[in-house]
Formats: structure tokens, C-alpha cells, sequence
């Protein structure tokens, strides 16, 4: 991540009518979340991934062989706002989701909703 390119900071926006709350206490700052995008085409979901054990996956390499694979469970935690999706949108639409890191950068979980979750978004640097 540290070579990577910041694109913007935002928030998760309906994390009670989502999953955050089933997973709010394994969530911390410098969570990576990934991006996917809803059935419709319009709606850009956060999700973070966590294995059997309650722990987070963060796979920045394809796992080699199949002793090593871990039930995973991918929960939808929120969306990224309209406003927000414009600069990413076509990149997703397209595939390319997995072109972003996510970074949660503040958890508050007395704030109004749709700011409890604060996320940077980098560009991740090609190899």
C-alpha cells in the first residue's frame, strides 16, 4: 500500500442496513474492505472478508494451493455514496475492482450512521 496512489477518503454509507454491525467488533483501523458492485449496476457495496476463526482476510496474493484455502465469508458492510462512486465507477463496471484498496481510517460507532465508517481508497500501483 505504501506505493500505492490515494484516490480519495469517504464514508461507508448505510452500515445499519447492511452488515456492520455483525462484524463491527473485528473491524479496526487498517481494515481493508474491497469493493463490489450491486446486481443493478448502481449500487457500489464495501465488503470485508473474515475466515472461520473471526479473522480478517486481506489476500494481496492468490493462495497456491488448496491445504491453505479457509472458509471465507464476505459481508457487505455498507455502500459507497453516489457522489463518491463517480470517479470509480466505470472501472468497476468494466471488472477492475480489484485495482482498489480500501482502508478503513476512522470507526466511530456513536456517529449517525453513514458516518461510522470513515475508508481511504488508494489506487493500487501496477507491478
Amino acid at each position: 500500500m505504501e506505493n500505492d496512489v490515494f484516490l480519495k477518503e469517504c464514508y461507508v454509507t448505510k452500515v445499519n442496513q447492511y452488515g456492520a454491525l455483525r462484524v463491527w467488533k473485528s473491524l479496526g483501523v487498517s481494515s481493508i474492505l474491497t469493493l463490489s458492485v450491486g446486481e443493478n449496476n448502481e449500487d457500489i457495496f464495501f465488503n470485508y472478508e473474515i475466515d472461520e476463526k473471526n479473522e480478517e482476510v486481506a489476500e494481496k496474493e492468490p493462495i497456491k494451493s488448496t491445504e491453505q484455502t479457509k472458509k471465507i465469508e464476505k459481508y457487505k458492510i455498507g455502500l459507497l455514496s453516489k457522489e463518491d462512486a463517480d470517479p470509480i465507477n466505470k472501472f468497476l463496471e468494466a471488472g477492475r475492482e480489484n485495482e482498489f484498496e480500501c482502508v478503513i481510517s476512522k470507526l466511530d460507532e456513536k456517529a449517525d450512521e453513514d458516518k461510522r465508517i470513515s475508508v481511504a481508497i488508494f489506487i493500487k500501483r501496477m507491478k
